[in-house]
């Protein structure tokens, strides 16, 4: 199953120390999407979340995810709703799922959260050194 990840997902470290078999596809975009730190968090913070907004883009990170893991990681990710959506990469359009949250916040992310969001275009050009960013 192919998993569209933004926000602290898109690290690799992040993503696998949730789930154990999880492989490197593309780099993407979701088309006519903002990405917002605006779902509340079970400490009361946002945290990375999409919605919808005309000509803007979400960047992210496609792995594949054996489907029996999905339900694992649905857990891990309380609070969203797993949708599919079409993920434009340099190669193809790709169907994917991705998370998205109706439970808002205007709280700030805090501190970490933001540090591991901003490190990842370096995590991924390290782990990926033939990938442009």
């Amino acid at each position: 199953m192919n998993y569209f990840a933004y926000g602290s997902n898109m690290s690799f470290k992040v993503i696998s120390s949730r789930i154990n078999k999880v492989q490197f596809l593309f780099v993407g975009f979701l088309p006519n999407h903002k990405m917002l730190c605006n779902k509340r968090s079970l400490d009361g913070s946002g945290k990375a979340n999409i919605a919808y907004h005309p000509c803007d883009v979400t960047w992210g990170v496609i792995y594949k995810i054996d489907s029996k893991y999905m339900n694992n990681l649905d857990r891990i990710e309380g609070g969203y709703e797993r949708k599919t959506f079409r993920i434009i990469t340099s190669t193809e359009d790709i169907p994917a799922d991705a998370y998205i949250s109706y439970n808002l916040t205007n709280a700030l992310p805090d501190l970490s959260y933001k540090e591991t969001i901003i490190m990842v275009p370096w995590s991924i050009s390290y782990l990926h050194p033939t990938l442009s960013i």
